[in-house]
C-alpha cells in the first residue's frame, strides 16, 4: 500500500503538522538546502515539527553543481546540514537537478550534456551514501529521455515526476504525482507524492510508512541493541592501547568515549551517536593496518606519551617493551622526570612530567605500531630484544619487515594512497617517517612547530606528501600481511 507525502521547502514557511497528518499524509521529503552549502531558511524547523508529529522523512537538496567536485560538494553540504537529525531521516536523501539548475549550468559556460549531469548526479549520491544515508534523484520523463544515463543509475533511489494520477509508478521509492496539491495544515498549493518504498537491492518487507534505517544509539540508551554496538566498537578499535568496553548493554561515558574514538579514526563526524554511518565503519572488516593505526591514534592521544630529542631523547627502543636505546641517565636525575624534549634542549614550559622512558622518536614509533598494534610478531620480537628497535628511514630497511615499496612519492598520486602506508624521507641532514591514516589526516611523532603533545593525529597529510614529491629520496611503503 503506497503512502500519502509531501515535499517542502521555504516555500511553506508556515505548516501544521498534526493537520498534515491527520490529512492522511505520514512521510515528508524536506529540502535541507542547495547550492554551494546554503541551508534551507525552514529546513530546521520543518524538520523539528516533523519528527514531534511522527512523521517519516526524506530529505532533498536543490543542485547548482556544474561539475563532478561541485556535485560531490553539495552531498557533502547536505550531509553535514541533516547530521544532528541522522537518526530520525528514514528515508532518502534525494539530489534534485531541474531547469534552474541547468540555466545556471549554461550561465558558467558549461555544456549540460547528459555524460555530465549523470556523473554530478552520482557524485553527489555517492557523497551522501559515504556518509550513512541512502542516496536517490529527482527527475521527470524529459531528465529521463534527455538528461540522464538511467542505467548507471539504477542502484539509487528513484523519485519520478510524472503528473498523470492514473499512472502509478510503483517500481520507484517516490512518485510525485502533483505540484498543486491541497493539504490540510499548509497554506496554498504544495508537492504530493506517492511513497511506495522501492530501493535498488534493498527490499522493503514493511510499508513505506515505516521504512527505517539501522537505529541509532548515544549516551543514555540502555538494552541488547547497545550490546551489539559495543561489540562492534569494540571489534572496530582492535588494536588501541584503550580497555575494551564491558558489552552491558549500557551506553554510558566509556561507551561515547570509545565511539567518538572510533568516528575520529575512522574520519566521520564524531558526535558520539552511534548511527548509520558509525555502523558501516564498525562492520568493515579490521585489517592489519587498521589496527596499526588505532594503536598510533590511541597513544596519540594519551598525554604520557611525546616525541622526544635532545640529551635525553628516547631515539630508538619501544616504551611499551621498556627497551630503551638513549644516552644514559645522569645518576643525580631520576626516572620519571620530565625529560628534555625541546630540539634547543629545554623542558617543555608547562612542566608536564613527561619522562624519558616514555619518549618515541619517528619511525620507532610507526615501527611499534605494527608490532604492537598490528600484533607483528617478528616486529615485537625486535622490540622487546632491545637495541635500535627502528628500521631507519630507507624503503629497503622496511620491505625485509614485510613491507611493499609502492614507490617514490614523486611517482605516487596522494589519491592512492591507502590508510596504514607509511611515508618517509631521507636526506643528508636527517628524515622523518609517518603514517597516513585516510581523509587528509596522518599520525606521527615529531617535533616541528608542535607544542604538547607532539605526538599527533592531525589534519594535512596531502600538503605534508605533496611537498615529500620534491624530495629525492621520499618513498612509500605499504603494508602487505
Amino acid at each position: 500500500m503506497a503512502v500519502k507525502c509531501v515535499d517542502v521547502s521555504a516555500y511553506q514557511s508556515e505548516i501544521n503538522w498534526e493537520k498534515v497528518k491527520k490529512d492522511g499524509y505520514t512521510a515528508v521529503i524536506i529540502r535541507a538546502g542547495y547550492g554551494k552549502g546554503n541551508a534551507d531558511k525552514m529546513f530546521k524547523k520543518h524538520i523539528e515539527g516533523a519528527i514531534k508529529a511522527g512523521l517519516s522523512i526524506g530529505i532533498y537538496w536543490f543542485s547548482y553543481a556544474y561539475t563532478k567536485a561541485m556535485g560531490k560538494n553539495e552531498g557533502l553540504f547536505c550531509a553535514k546540514i541533516i547530521a544532528p537529525y541522522r537518526d530520525k531521516i528514514t528515508m532518502p536523501v534525494f539530489f534534485d537537478f531541474e531547469g534552474d539548475s541547468l540555466r545556471y549550468m549554461k550561465q558558467n559556460k558549461v555544456s549540460p550534456t547528459k555524460r555530465l549531469i549523470t556523473d554530478i548526479t552520482k557524485a553527489f549520491c555517492d557523497a551522501v551514501k559515504e556518509a550513512g544515508y541512502t542516496p536517490g534523484f529527482y527527475y521527470n520523463y524529459d531528465y529521463k529521455k534527455n538528461h540522464y544515463f538511467m542505467d548507471e543509475l539504477k542502484s539509487y533511489a528513484h523519485w519520478y515526476a510524472l503528473y498523470d494520477t492514473s499512472d502509478k509508478q510503483t517500481d520507484c521509492f517516490a512518485q510525485q504525482y502533483s505540484s498543486h496539491g491541497k493539504v490540510s495544515g499548509i497554506s496554498g498549493n504544495v508537492d504530493v507524492n506517492w511513497i511506495f518504498g522501492v530501493i535498488p537491492k534493498v527490499q522493503a518487507e514493511t510499508p513505506a510508512s515505516t521504512v527505517t534505517v539501522a537505529k541509532s544509539f548515544k549516551k543514555g540508551d540502555k538494552g541488547k541493541g547497545v550490546v551489539e554496538v559495543q561489540k562492534l566498537v569494540n571489534k572496530a578499535n582492535e588494536g588501541t592501547i584503550r580497555p575494551k568496553l564491558k558489552e552491558d548493554g549500557d551506553f554510558g561515558e566509556k561507551t561515547d568515549k570509545e565511539v567518538r574514538f572510533m568516528q575520529s579514526v575512522r574520519h566521520i563526524t564524531v558526535d558520539g551517536i552511534f548511527g548509520p554511518a558509525s555502523r558501516k565503519q564498525a562492520e568493515k572488516k579490521v585489517t592489519a593496518a587498521m589496527k596499526a593505526i588505532n594503536w598510533a591514534v590511541s597513544v596519540s592521544m594519551d598525554n604520557s606519551y611525546t616525541y622526544g630529542v635532545g640529551q635525553r631523547a628516547h631515539r630508538g627502543g619501544c616504551p611499551f617493551c621498556g627497551t630503551n636505546t638513549g644516552p644514559k641517565m645522569k645518576k643525580k636525575e631520576k626516572s620519571g622526570e620530565p625529560h628534555f624534549v625541546g630540539a634547543d634542549g629545554k623542558k617543555w614550559k608547562s612542566g608536564k612530567k613527561y619522562t624519558y622512558e616514555k619518549t618515541y622518536c619517528c619511525n620507532p614509533f610507526i615501527f611499534s605500531a605494527y608490532a604492537h598494534g598490528a600484533g607483528d610478531a617478528k616486529m615485537l620480537a625486535k622490540c622487546k630484544a632491545g637495541g635500535n628497535a627502528t628500521t631507519g628511514m630507507e624503503p629497503d630497511a622496511w620491505a625485509k619487515w614485510g613491507f611493499e615499496i609502492i614507490g617514490k612519492c614523486s611517482k605516487v598520486d596522494f589519491k592512492d594512497l591507502k590508510p596504514g602506508d607509511v611515508v618517509m624521507f631521507r636526506s643528508n641532514t636527517g628524515g622523518h617517517v609517518w603514517m597516513y591514516t585516510g581523509g587528509d589526516y596522518m599520525v606521527e611523532a615529531s617535533g616541528g612547530s608542535f607544542s604538547e603533545n607532539s605526538i599527533r593525529h592531525k589534519s594535512g597529510a596531502k600538503k605534508r606528501f605533496n611537498t615529500y614529491k620534491g624530495f629525492s629520496k621520499a618513498y612509500v611503503v605499504r603494508y602487505k600481511k
